[in-house]
């Protein structure tokens, strides 16, 4: 259609009805393409939707997502594929997955602790000084619940905070460690990118 000419760079169908739908592949993934053609036809289960490098009219690529489905044709079998240019797409979650690159190696040094849980209350990341603060390995500490960390009385407090931190309240208080430190905490939701709270950091 006039999108996918556009998306490759032709003028108009002529330019592509005829060609071998590799030649407007990157060659790093004409094997590939081969590759999962060859056994969907086999009836080998595959993917229902891969990425690729699509290869533009003027030599230059860009990232693409390809969905296959099989449609009787002519009393035989065809391939009908829809083909997205995720450019963009891949281009945000390279900066967001940049960016979180940072901030970890930013918590990781920081002089405080620092950790995320999930909305269960399973630690899913702490720091070093976390480790020292607490005096429990990290290996003890990631995967496992943050109550137990705590004195019972603390543990309590948690409970509650815990709770409205998840209810999107940001929160400051403090919280006594089993070996006796007591550490100033200010709790605030974690969201996924649809803006879902997943945990507290």
């Amino acid at each position: 259609n006039s999108a996918l000419i556009k998306m490759f760079g032709y003028k108009n169908e002529s330019d592509m009805l005829g060609h071998k739908f590799t030649e407007f592949v990157s060659p790093e993934h004409h094997n590939l393409m081969m590759k999962i053609g060859a056994e969907r036809e086999k009836g080998i289960r595959v993917p229902d939707r891969y990425e690729f490098k699509g290869l533009r009219k003027d030599g230059l690529t860009f990232d693409a997502e390809l969905s296959v489905s099989l449609i009787p044709y002519k009393g035989g079998v065809a391939r009908q594929g829809v083909v997205r240019d995720i450019t963009k797409e891949k281009q945000i979650k390279e900066a967001l997955e940049a960016r979180e690159k940072r901030f970890r190696s930013f918590l990781e040094n920081l002089g405080d602790a620092a950790y995320e849980t999930d909305s269960l209350g399973n630690v899913t990341f702490a720091n070093k000084t976390a480790e020292v603060i607490t005096g429990v390995a990290l290996k003890d500490i990631i995967g496992k619940p943050f109550l137990p960390l705590f004195t019972a009385e603390s543990q309590k407090i948690a409970t509650d905070v815990y709770k409205r931190t998840l209810n999107v309240e940001n929160l400051d208080f403090e919280l006594t460690f089993n070996n006796g430190r007591v550490c100033h905490f200010k709790n605030e939701p974690i969201k996924d990118k649809d803006g879902k709270i997943v945990g507290v950091h």
